[in-house]
């Protein structure tokens, strides 16, 4: 996966770690941020359906 940098506006590549990395670290922000929910594209997007795929995406990008 690749992220961008909001202050230098470089890419930098990750590995994946089997996706748990991630969904601890988000989980953990949101904890922070006082929010009860949070949302993980790698286990909350059923990706066998192309309808949520597809509003998960239009989604994410108008975030």
């Amino acid at each position: 996966m690749r992220l961008l940098n909001t202050t230098t506006l470089k890419l930098t590549e990750f590995t994946r770690d089997k996706g748990f990395g991630k969904i601890r670290l988000c989980c953990q922000q949101a904890k922070r941020d006082t929010l009860k929910w949070a949302c993980v594209d790698t286990c909350c997007i059923d990706k066998t359906s192309s309808a949520e795929l597809s509003e998960a995406i239009i989604s994410m990008y108008k975030w």
